[in-house]
């Protein structure tokens, strides 16, 4: 079994654990580091994309507002320094408060000018809608986005991580293997 990375929501921290992926990792072994680390994180992008696309569709009919939080909704690696034990690779699936679309669309929506402020602070309430929260002492009702979408789609993310990791992994070997016999025919 391979450990991948977590999935984090809330104060719950859950692994994903991939099996079946034992004659791929062993293939994946004879690459250098850093062809490893790029096989894995582009694996993982692709197998995020399913979870990316229901979230945003989640997201997107939670309510009647600006637009911007599905459209905020993204794939980000996860820089090397934020990087966890033994991971190699990781991404963030869910809002970017960064996202120039989300907030073009947020500040035309409530009136705004996209200010230096605004962009700073960036789409900050996805969390208020996928666990709900006060507003002057009246609750506003969780409308989750994120883990079910996740929920929904984790096992086939899981089944493309494996063909891609496959994949990507028989790419660079053949690529090595062309390289190495180029070099011995010189």
């Amino acid at each position: 079994m391979a450990n991948f990375g977590s999935f984090e929501s809330g104060d719950k921290d859950l692994s994903v654990k991939i099996v079946g992926l034992s004659e791929a990792m062993e293939r994946l072994s004879q690459l250098p580091v850093q062809m490893q680390k790029s096989a894995i994180g582009s694996s993982l992008r692709q197998a995020a994309k399913p979870i990316a696309a229901a979230m945003k569709a989640k997201a997107g009919s939670t309510g009647s507002g600006s637009g911007a939080l599905a459209e905020s909704v993204g794939i980000r690696g996860v820089s090397k320094s934020k990087l966890k034990g033994n991971q190699v690779s990781a991404m963030l699936i869910g809002p970017l408060r960064d996202s120039p679309k989300a907030l073009i669309k947020y500040a035309a929506y409530y009136g705004k000018t996209l200010s230096g402020k605004l962009a700073k602070a960036g789409i900050r309430h996805g969390h208020l809608v996928e666990f709900g929260h006060s507003v002057g002492g009246t609750k506003v009702g969780a409308r989750p986005f994120m883990r079910p979408a996740f929920d929904a789609n984790i096992a086939g993310s899981m089944q493309i991580f494996r063909q891609k990791l496959g994949q990507r992994t028989d790419a660079i070997i053949k690529k090595l293997n062309k390289r190495a016999a180029k070099q011995r025919a010189k």
